[in-house]
């Protein structure tokens, strides 16, 4: 049977609906799954797809050159995990913090674990020189995929670009566990 999940981006919360959709914001379907995501109706939408990746853009400004951006939400949808890295997907997801360390060069503010039914890993709050991250990373061992979830915004911005719009996202996560 599918189970559809909501997550709540705090430590210890998780439901299974929506509720009442704030406003200016609308529900996002992703492409390949059953997932969404509360987005902005202002924001725009950029996604790709490959054999091994999905990853889809939502922000005020998407620009043509990859999916760079000041700031919105990223989702990265790895798939092939433990075929390709020997890992199991939640191993890699768990590790947030040496992801962080080692892939962000970032300053690792907050982290801690994350499980929510079939979905394991962790939270990461850290920064840059520029900008602040709130990350969740999610395994599903039995699809063989990592989610990769990030909310990015200026630093010196932050605190209104979380409150007005990173919460409200994370708030309202659904994935699939399907996909």
């Amino acid at each position: 049977m599918k189970n559809i999940l909501q997550i709540l981006i705090f430590f210890t919360c998780w439901t299974y609906s929506y509720g009442e959709i704030p406003e200016g914001f609308e529900k996002k379907q992703l492409s390949h799954s059953d997932s969404s995501f509360l987005i902005p109706k202002e924001w725009k939408t950029k996604s790709n797809s490959a054999d091994v990746l999905d990853v889809y853009l939502f922000s005020p400004e998407v620009k043509e050159e990859d999916f760079a951006h000041d700031m919105g939400l990223l989702v990265m949808i790895y798939k092939g995990i433990e075929k390709n890295s020997g890992s199991v997907p939640s191993a890699v997801a768990r590790d947030i913090k040496g992801w962080v360390i080692n892939s962000r060069k970032g300053t690792l503010i907050e982290s801690g674990p994350k499980d929510l039914g079939p979905f394991h890993g962790a939270i990461a709050i850290h920064e840059s020189t520029t900008h602040r991250f709130h990350e969740m990373h999610l395994g599903i061992d039995e699809k063989d995929r990592l989610w990769m979830i990030t909310f990015s915004s200026p630093k010196e911005s932050w605190d209104s670009n979380w409150a007005n719009f990173g919460f409200p996202i994370f708030k309202n996560i659904i994935l699939d566990d399907e996909y």
